[in-house]
């Protein structure tokens, strides 16, 4: 018995192209009203009808809807429905619904709910479900954030390992398609196939011996659900990414988009492998094709390329900045389709810019003539984003923060805000004398007291959460054995890693993701904030991952060079 039924999916979609729209002077309301309140037809509808219906209601009303107890009884009809159903009938409907139509989150977690009642009550049914019914499945429980592990135990089990060594490639890449998505929400997920085998080893098996044969693009899926689910030896994974990342240029804009943000789930110290062999040829290759790349997947990669650097550290060279202030400079963004896409791309291209130390004076003056423009429409939310990296830079052009000074009032009303607020706040106190004294009437010694206190307690969480590493433990035990007066995780205004509080030296062990590569220079986020640390009278030093040698002697040596004259 198959899960789904492809008959009446496509017979339920059969309507959409006759959709009832809204039109001058017609009662959508009194429509609506009558097919779903007044009669009682809507209880006993055919499952096509019904479709039509709940499509035709969302297109008119596609967030949120403006009737709410019509949404409220389509919803009761909908579950009470779906429960008399048969098991095929069921699941088929809330595909149909839930994938295609435009519902509020309330529906899609009642249906879905519903949808899993109807799997765990009927497994003894099901026989081996399609992979697109598995793959359907995922989608509208992520969508509904209604994921459930359970669900997938049940419909995997019913895999055996003979049937997924007779996959094709386009099948093998849909299951691993479905294990990426599943990883990504629990990557401790595993089901045994026909509960002899880790499904995971299955693949693995399959890609051994296949691995020469298949495409670029399926050999990528099958390398994402390994690499998110942190399975694989790490031969086969290195021969793997060898033929996927020597060919990045068959991949699409989006799968390149992708892959700074699942890579960060591989675990590997120290990095430089993953540098070589993976980040760059993917920066080099998006580079290439900057100007072709589709805007959203453009800003997508950017902000995935930056923020999912802090365990590897970011390999760039300076092309593709000089690229993006091409873009910026030649009025491209003025054409993007609405103000949520423009905001986005400058932001984002912004903060790459800043976290690669490449962000010059004259490109930020470019950036603030480009925001002056768009001062009364974009949202208070980009003027924070935009604050945090341009409070950096002293040079930043003093309009910027007439402006933000207008849009303070809203974002200080909010205290999620608050420690990006702080952050802005201690960067321009510090920094830019014309910033502090635009906004120093607004940042109050009240105000200044509530969000200093967010801001700690957040680098109190950083703190909890991170382990010393090796090297940190080394050096503070070379220390004691030299009898210098030493503290760890020391607080001013960040935690020091090491400071020798005598002398106001700060030391700071810094792994990869504090560097960019080839330059083996800290990242904008660590420079900027060695430099807040040295304006407050500190002397920071940093012992970089890659000092040589590796063995107490290098540590000693290290200490020895940074002592002052007066204690050796």
């Amino acid at each position: 018995m198959r899960l789904f039924i492809k008959s009446f999916v496509c017979r339920g979609f059969g309507f959409t192209s006759s959709l009832r729209k809204a039109q001058p002077g017609k009662d959508l309301f009194g429509y609506f009203n009558q097919k779903i309140v007044e009669s009682d037809s809507i209880g006993v509808m055919p499952q096509g009808e019904l479709v039509k219906l709940v499509n035709e209601f969302y297109s008119n009303y596609p967030v949120v809807s403006k009737h709410p107890e019509l949404e409220k009884k389509l919803q009761e009809t909908l579950t009470s429905r779906v429960k008399s159903m048969s098991l095929k009938e069921g699941v088929s409907v809330i595909e149909s619904l839930t994938v295609k139509s435009r519902f509020s989150a309330g529906i899609q977690s009642a249906l879905t709910t519903e949808l899993m009642a109807l799997v765990l009550l009927h497994k003894s049914a099901i026989n081996v479900p399609t992979l697109k019914t598995v793959s359907n499945l995922i989608t509208i429980m992520v969508k509904a954030h209604s994921y459930n592990d359970k669900i997938f135990e049940v419909l995997i089990n019913e895999f055996s390992p003979e049937y997924i060594g007779k996959l094709n490639a386009e099948n093998l890449s849909l299951l691993c398609d479905v294990l990426s998505r599943i990883g990504m929400q629990n990557k401790y997920f595993d089901v045994k196939v026909g509960g002899k085998i880790s499904i995971y080893q299955c693949i693995e098996d399959k890609l051994r011996s296949n691995i020469n044969s298949l495409h670029i693009r399926n050999l990528f899926k099958i390398l994402k659900c390994l690499v998110i689910n942190d399975r694989g030896d790490e031969d086969l994974i290195r021969r793997a990414e060898k033929k996927v990342f020597s060919r990045v240029l068959l991949l699409e804009d989006k799968e390149l988009s992708d892959i700074p943000f699942f890579y960060q789930k591989r675990v590997m110290f120290p990095s430089d492998y993953l540098i070589d062999n993976v980040y760059k040829p993917v920066y080099n290759e998006f580079t290439r094709r900057f100007e072709q790349v589709n805007p959203l997947s453009k800003t997508l990669f950017l902000v995935n390329y930056w923020k999912n650097s802090t365990f590897h550290g970011m390999y760039c060279d300076n092309l593709l900045t000089e690229k993006i202030k091409n873009e910026l400079s030649s009025g491209v963004l003025h054409t993007l389709p609405n103000n949520k896409l423009k905001q986005h791309t400058l932001t984002t291209c912004l903060s790459y810019m800043a976290h690669a130390r490449q962000l010059e004076p004259n490109t930020i003056e470019n950036y603030i003539d480009i925001v002056k423009g768009y001062k009364n429409t974009f949202d208070d939310n980009f003027f924070m984003r935009s604050a945090i990296y341009l409070s950096r830079y002293p040079v930043a052009n003093p309009i910027f923060w007439e402006i933000f000074s207008t849009k303070f009032k809203k974002l200080s009303e909010n205290p999620e805000n608050y420690e990006q607020l702080y952050t802005v706040w201690l960067n321009c106190r510090l920094k830019d004398p014309r910033a502090k004294e635009i906004l120093g009437k607004q940042f109050t010694d009240t105000f200044v007291k509530s969000i200093t206190e967010k801001w700690k307690n957040s680098r109190k969480k950083d703190l909890v959460h991170g382990d010393s590493s090796h090297k940190h433990k080394e050096a503070s035990k070379v220390l004691r054995n030299m009898n210098v007066r030493f503290v760890t995780e020391y607080y001013d205004e960040y935690f020091i890693d090491i400071v020798l509080p005598d002398y106001k030296i700060g030391i700071e062990i810094s792994g990869p993701g504090h560097f960019l590569f080839p330059a083996l220079i800290l990242n904008g986020r660590s420079e900027s904030r060695k430099q807040t640390l040295e304006r407050l009278g500190w002397k920071i030093h940093v012992y970089p991952y890659f000092y040589k040698p590796e063995d107490n002697e290098g540590i000693v040596k290290f200490l020895n060079d940074i002592l002052p004259l007066d204690f050796k």
